[in-house]
């Protein structure tokens, strides 16, 4: 259970459509050498179609064998209308990527940072991209649905909880929304 401290209500979403797809970019995000195994964070747009394979293998290391949720719940039919990135290390190796789904007004969703990776920055700087982008498209908030080992780590990000907490695939999870 979530302590008084964080389970405020917030207000609703805003209903902004969102504007044509912007030419994709390239960016480089550097992150702080302390804590950080990767001292070289590389954050991309990705293809779904293209990547699927190096995004698959983030997630299904993070979700599926780690978090033990099943593996047909973790690949949806939403995937392809959504825009993705990847992060990689100096290596090229991927580390890390999250979705983002304009169409459910947007919901940011499937971050996923592999564990030997945790705690460096490379969730920040794919989020980031991620406000980049909602920005971009016009709109006013994004919201996920976290799971509650991870609301700390959206409240550094400014993110607040907006609603009780529930059950997602076998996981508790609560709504958190960030004003943009």
């Amino acid at each position: 259970m979530l302590s008084a401290a964080c389970s405020q209500k917030v207000t609703a979403l805003s209903t902004v459509a969102p504007a044509a797809e912007p030419p994709r970019r390239h960016a480089t995000a550097r992150c702080p050498a302390a804590g950080l195994r990767s001292k070289h964070v590389n954050v991309a747009p990705a293809d779904f179609e293209r990547d699927y394979a190096a995004i698959r293998a983030v997630r299904f290391a993070v979700f599926v064998d780690e978090q033990k949720i099943p593996r047909e719940l973790e690949m949806d039919e939403r995937d392809a209308e959504c825009s993705h990135w990847l992060a990689t290390n100096e290596r090229g190796e991927p580390i890390g990527t999250v979705r983002f789904d304009l169409r459910a007004r947007g919901k940011v969703g499937r971050l996923a940072v592999l564990a030997r990776e945790r705690r460096g920055g490379v969730g920040r700087a794919l989020m980031e991209h991620v406000h980049d982008l909602a920005r971009e498209r016009g709109l006013a908030s994004v919201w996920c649905h976290a799971q509650v080992s991870a609301v700390p780590f959206y409240l550094r990000l400014g993110y607040r909880i907006a609603s009780e907490s529930f059950e997602e695939a076998g996981i508790e999870h609560v709504r958190m929304e960030y004003d943009l």
